[in-house]
């Protein structure tokens, strides 16, 4: 015949314990994470920098078709703000987004800014006249 002993000293966690564990790492988890990835600013610099990425290759294939042309095709740069105008889709920035204003010589790069919110990122406006 089988016997079946119980041992009196058992050593454990309660449900209840266990269940009040659960509990707190759930609430944990709703009040930490979002705030330890908060990817917002991280996608807003990325659009900052797809933006000054693409306002640099405009600015550069701009620069190009005016020198190749005899500067009578593409449009005449002198500021940092006209580059915004090489824009190929719709001939302006994004809403919300803005360029520094500074004076761009004639046959010279230089370093312009654009800002979305708190972002910047950099783009090399060349000049053309």
């Amino acid at each position: 015949m089988l016997s079946y002993r119980v041992k009196a000293n058992v050593a454990g966690f309660s449900l209840i314990e266990l269940v009040v564990v659960i509990i707190v790492i759930g609430i944990l988890a709703t009040v930490a994470v979002p705030k330890l990835f908060d990817l917002s600013s991280d996608a807003r610099q990325s659009s900052v920098n797809s933006v000054a990425g693409a306002l640099n290759t405009a600015s550069s294939a701009n620069y190009h078709k005016r020198i190749s042309s005899g500067f009578t095709a593409g449009i005449p740069v002198a500021n940092c703000t006209d580059v915004s105008g090489v824009l190929s889709t719709s001939n302006q920035l994004p809403s919300g987004y803005s360029i520094s204003s500074a004076e761009v010589d004639s046959g010279a790069p230089k370093e312009c800014t654009v800002t979305y919110g708190s972002s910047t990122a950099t783009f090399i406006a060349y000049g053309t006249s």
